[in-house]
């Protein structure tokens, strides 16, 4: 027990990423070590606790208008195994009236959709009119 341990403490601020179709390089300011593993997955090795929460909270993260799944790294992680079972993804209202930029609102307004992770915060704060969108679960 032990040995497993030591052998998987280096992999504890890790992610694994799956390419939803296409992959360029997306996120940290720091130290990022990118290792691809088969069927299309790849691990985000983070050298920095701050980079690795940025990254596993704030999405949910687009490349050329693909999504990335993203999850937290796991002991004996088989990628010829693995399934995409969820995914997070910004759903956007347009032509909604800025009363209707309610958190609590836009919140109930999600669940018709998915679990309503987050609204975006310039919605809330009505900076912005031209739509609303939120955070959004779906499995």
């Amino acid at each position: 027990m032990e040995e497993k341990e030591r052998l998987r403490q280096p992999w504890r601020r890790s992610l694994i990423i799956k390419v939803l179709e296409a992959l360029a390089t997306l996120f940290p300011k720091r130290e990022l070590v990118m290792i691809d593993l088969a069927n299309d997955f790849f691990i985000a090795k983070f050298s920095l606790l701050e980079d690795y929460h940025f990254v596993l909270r704030e999405g949910p993260w687009m490349i050329f208008d693909h999504y990335l799944a993203i999850r937290k790294w796991e002991p004996n992680f088989d990628p010829t195994e693995a399934k995409i079972d969820r995914v997070t993804a910004w759903v956007r209202f347009p032509n909604i009236s800025i009363e209707y930029f309610d958190e609590a609102f836009l919140m109930r307004l999600g669940l018709l959709i998915g679990k309503p992770l987050r609204v975006d915060s310039t919605i809330v704060l009505a900076t912005r009119g031209k739509f609303s969108r939120l955070v959004v679960k779906l499995t």
